[in-house]
């Protein structure tokens, strides 16, 4: 994709790199629909400001959305009023989170690849909640699927995420190797080889290190 728009910005110049456009234009990867792309909480690919439209809608409360792609970290920050907003939200603490883990919270442990934990003191030390752990973990798994639904609600916002994904992840063609016009003398006269097994020689022949594998027990 990035070689097609290279070539087509050339030809406005020069007439010359029509054909490469041309050439390139027949091999493009055909783009996936969105019913094909997998769309979470926590990919990078996703911009911030979808993730605050997201938390704003689900939640009635405005944030700060920001990523790190140094450390690969989200993080979700809210102002004061808003803060005071949530905490007596019931988006925030029932419908989509708990009393003991926001959905806010629970929103930013999805978006880092987090499983939320909710401990109680018991002495010197902090254990497990398991009641309140299973709770927030399910209502951290009804986030994640209500956000992929969401993604692709709004038309054009599934458009432009759907044509974002094909551009920077489904963007590579890879190469077929055709041998058919391969001749092979020497090659024994009784003996006529299949069209992918031409393609396979002439693809050591352009590649010079190709695996040659079955599964085993697979013929009869």
């Amino acid at each position: 994709r990035e070689k097609l728009a290279i070539a087509e910005s050339a030809a406005k110049t020069d007439k010359k790199f029509k054909k490469n456009m041309e050439a390139l234009k027949i091999i493009q990867p055909v783009d996936l629909k969105p019913s094909e792309i997998e769309a979470r909480l926590g990919a990078s690919w996703i911009p911030t400001s979808d993730v605050k439209q997201f938390m704003g809608d689900v939640l009635g409360v405005s944030t700060n959305v920001s990523y790190s792609p140094v450390t690969g970290s989200w993080s979700v920050d809210i102002d004061r009023y808003d803060s005071w907003k949530a905490d007596n939200s019931v988006e925030n603490t029932q419908t989509f989170g708990t009393k003991r883990y926001s959905a806010i919270n629970l929103i930013q442990d999805a978006l880092n690849h987090k499983l939320p934990t909710v401990t109680d003191k018991s002495g010197d030390k902090r254990v497990t909640n398991v009641k309140e752990t299973e709770a927030a973990r399910e209502k951290q798994y009804q986030l994640k699927e209500k956000f992929k639904e969401w993604v692709w609600e709004e038309q054009e916002r599934r458009d432009r995420l759907a044509q974002k994904y094909n551009d920077e992840f489904n963007n590579i063609k890879v190469r077929e190797f055709d041998g058919s016009h391969l001749s092979l003398p020497g090659m024994a006269t009784d003996i006529s080889l299949r069209p992918h097994q031409k393609n396979v020689i002439w693809r050591m022949l352009q590649k010079g290190n190709t695996l040659l594998a079955h599964v085993v027990g697979s013929g009869k």
